[in-house]
């Protein structure tokens, strides 16, 4: 289970905020709309460390090894199976995706945007390996980011709010601990597929995160008001 204090999520400053405005309104802004996402984002975390991160779970993900790997031939399968999310080290919001987004196409339509992060995410799963015989591990691999990129979109034609929250898993070549370790482990590592738990750690955001930040956002965090020939703030 993972244990994470609210006060760990950090608010890192990559650059000023960026406000796009599209269409043929000039002057018309949503007031603190960075202010807004930041604390949609915040009490989402809130909300799913109080569920707990043990719902944080993975698909098993079947491989089948037919090649020759230190020069023998190796055939067989290997299951990773019973996936769960073990640590994450910090998580932190990019500033410099905070922003908000004026429909030029379907006007009265506003967004407002906002990237979650969360560093160093390490993963766990029993491994049964069929080479050679049955074999037994636990394994962990661990991606240096996983991204979670935060849409709150509203109407204002009909008043209505909407959430999405979309995931990314940028590739690593990290390898996996098992334990034990012996031969197997280090043909395992050879053939492991570093994107194996990427679906299953993008689905988080539509199955776990978007679900929450949808409540917030109907019910707990009011949408920015507009304000008109404003100056950008």
């Amino acid at each position: 289970m993972v244990k994470l204090n609210i006060s760990n999520l950090l608010l890192v400053i990559f650059a000023l905020n960026n406000i796009s405005v599209y269409g043929q309104i000039n002057n018309v802004r949503l007031v603190d709309h960075a202010d807004y996402m930041i604390t949609v984002i915040q009490k989402t975390v809130e909300e799913f460390e109080n569920r707990e991160w043990c719902n944080f779970k993975l698909p098993d993900v079947v491989q089948e090894i037919n090649e020759v790997i230190f020069g023998q031939e190796t055939k067989g399968t290997v299951k990773y199976a019973n996936g769960f999310l073990v640590s994450v080290q910090h998580l932190d919001i990019m500033q410099s995706t905070v922003q908000q987004f004026w429909n030029r196409t379907h006007p009265g339509l506003v967004e407002v945007r906002g990237r979650l992060r969360m560093h160093d995410v390490t993963v766990g799963f029993d491994v049964l390996a069929n080479l050679d015989g049955e074999h037994r591990y636990s394994g962990t691999y661990r991606h240096p980011m996983v991204n979670f990129d935060f849409t709150v979109q509203k109407d204002l034609n009909i008043d209505e709010l909407s959430v999405n929250v979309i995931g990314s898993v940028p590739n690593s070549n990290n390898l996996v601990r098992f334990l034990p370790e012996d031969r197997i482990t280090d043909i395992l590592n050879t053939v492991y597929n570093r994107a194996s738990s990427t679906p299953g750690i993008v689905d988080w955001a539509f199955e776990i995160i978007q679900p929450i930040a949808d409540e917030i956002v109907q019910n707990e965090v009011q949408f920015p008001i507009i304000c008109y020939n404003c100056p950008v703030r």
